[in-house]
């Protein structure tokens, strides 16, 4: 005898009784033709499918998010750099001395220090081991020199390089700081 039953559309409950086929009293029988199964969970190529949906929405989040870190840290860098140049133009003027701003080439730094002794008046590292984490940084020339008049030895171009943004810093004799992109 076949009831219904709250079971999912498809599914019938086997009751004992006369003419059952029913391993016991009041259990339920799998047909002998395994025309129905148990689906309580979800098959391999369903998981899979899942997983694959959910890796092509990261992908597709994942990639403006990175660039959008990398261009963030990259400008943080930048403003950090420009106001450590007019900060070692200042000091060359306030302390009456010649100060040299250089490069600690090929680490992604720089020092801002005195041109005659030994005194360091800030160094920077802007490498993978900071928040910055620029990649590269290179000065053209290599380093220069600020006069207690405010005027420098010559015109300094910094490139600043984070995966694949780069932006360029230019300061002119005069200590104006120029920020842009190449």
């Amino acid at each position: 005898m076949i009831e219904a039953s709250p079971l999912p559309l498809g599914r019938a409950r086997v009751v004992a009784g006369a003419g059952s086929t029913a391993p016991g009293r009041g259990e339920a029988a799998v047909p002998r033709d395994g025309s129905w199964r148990d689906q309580a969970g979800y098959t391999m190529i369903e998981t899979l499918m899942g997983l694959m949906v959910m890796g092509i929405l990261f992908g597709a989040v994942a990639l403006p998010l990175r660039n959008g870190i990398l261009e963030s840290r990259l400008s943080r860098a930048v403003d950090v750099l420009s106001s450590d140049l007019e900060r070692g133009f200042s000091l060359a003027e306030r302390l009456r001395r010649p100060i040299r701003v250089r490069c600690l080439c090929p680490a992604p730094g720089y020092v801002v220090e005195d041109r005659d002794s030994t005194a360091v008046y800030l160094t920077r590292s802007l490498g993978s081991d900071e928040d910055f984490r620029v990649s590269s940084l290179t000065f053209g020339p290599a380093s220069i020199v600020v006069f207690p008049t405010g005027l420098a030895s010559s015109t300094l171009t910094i490139t600043l390089t984070a995966g694949e943004f780069t932006r360029t810093l230019r300061v002119t004799t005069a200590g104006q700081v120029w920020a842009g992109t190449p």
